[in-house]
């Protein structure tokens, strides 16, 4: 079995522990044969899936808590202003 594999067009030695990190995110045995690699692959694509999962919901999150933010400085913005102030204000966010 071959060590060297192209991915995207590139050569990748599967022997150099660093390139596997670079190139997988972690190391594969040296010596894994062919269904050790595609059991690996599973495993991390699975256990990778469910980071990104996770990181996905951990962003939404977030974004409603900057949006929250900003929904208190809109209303102390909008509290500050007069009727009319407020009328044109609000009007222009409509067009």
């Amino acid at each position: 079995m071959s060590n060297i594999v192209t991915i995207k067009g590139q050569e990748i030695d599967l022997t150099d522990r660093k390139v596997q990190c670079e190139t997988f995110g972690k190391q594969f045995k040296v010596d894994a044969t062919a269904y050790e690699y595609i059991k690996m692959c599973d495993e991390r694509i699975k256990s990778y899936e469910g980071y990104i999962a996770n990181l996905k919901e951990l962003r939404e999150v977030k974004l409603r808590e900057k949006a929250e933010e900003h929904k208190d400085e809109l209303r102390v913005l909008l509290a500050s202003m007069g009727d009319e102030e407020r009328t044109k204000f609000i009007n222009s966010l409509n067009r």
